[in-house]
């Protein structure tokens, strides 16, 4: 584990992670994703929570070929080590921005329109199923989508208030999903931007993750918030922003 400094910044440590890259490991970072993040129990109801056990692996198939998309567009600023993934884009990097894959988008694209020719000749109920699949993973993805939206707003008075860069990072996942795998990737990502001097703000939707965070020298900016929103500003020694 890196040290950390003050206001939450990370002593320079080794940066061990790169860029995903090609379609065979854009697809088995896209299936970490899956297994990650459906994976996980959903509401508090346990109702809804017992639904999900028991429909949940039905949204596998749409959340992969959603993660795969995303992956494909973000292309470069998705980085792995080990069996844990991120997108963590770094603006003053310029290989590590937002830069879509084409030879990950155009066979995906190819994929889909394949499929559904196919599906369509075989039988026209089969594209319904597989657009009620697609609409499970989009309702599992929405609490991601509403946390992104939180930090956009959170990033700018960030960059505000610090004068410097500030970088959001989302959809961390590992497969298996206690297999401490995602320790390590983190530790190399606050490594890079601790030395370019770029903040680091994310969204912790559980205790267990604000306390993994705060423990490699993140700090919470809301304790009340939902999501809580960690931040990590090499060099700033003031509290966080209001």
């Amino acid at each position: 584990m890196t040290a950390s400094g003050p206001g939450g910044a990370t002593a320079a440590g080794p940066v061990l992670h790169r860029p995903v890259t090609g379609l065979v490991e854009t697809c088995r970072v896209a299936w970490w994703w899956t297994r990650a993040f459906c994976g996980r129990s959903v509401g508090r109801n346990w109702l809804v929570r017992a639904a999900w056990r028991a429909w949940g692996p039905l949204a596998w198939p749409g959340y992969w070929f959603l993660s795969l998309l995303l992956i494909g567009v973000w292309g470069s600023s998705v980085v792995r080590l080990g069996r844990a993934a991120g997108h963590v884009p770094n603006p003053v990097r310029p290989g590590r921005a937002d830069r879509p894959l084409p030879a990950v988008l155009v066979p995906a694209a190819v994929g889909v329109m394949v499929l559904a020719v196919v599906a369509g000749l075989v039988d026209l109920r089969l594209i319904l199923v597989a657009a009620a699949l697609l609409v499970l993973a989009v309702v599992r993805m929405l609490p991601f989508l509403t946390s992104d939206q939180a930090l956009h707003r959170q990033r700018e008075v960030f960059v505000a208030h610090l004068g410097r860069p500030v970088t959001i990072g989302d959809t961390f996942g590992a497969w298996p999903t206690d297999s401490k795998h995602g320790g390590p990737l983190l530790n190399s990502i606050l490594a890079e931007l601790a030395h370019d001097r770029v903040g680091l703000i994310v969204a912790a939707g559980s205790d267990r993750l604000v306390t993994t965070y705060c423990n490699r020298g993140g700090r919470v900016r809301d304790k009340a918030s939902s999501p809580r929103i960690v931040s990590w500003t090499p060099g700033s020694t003031g509290p966080p922003p209001p």
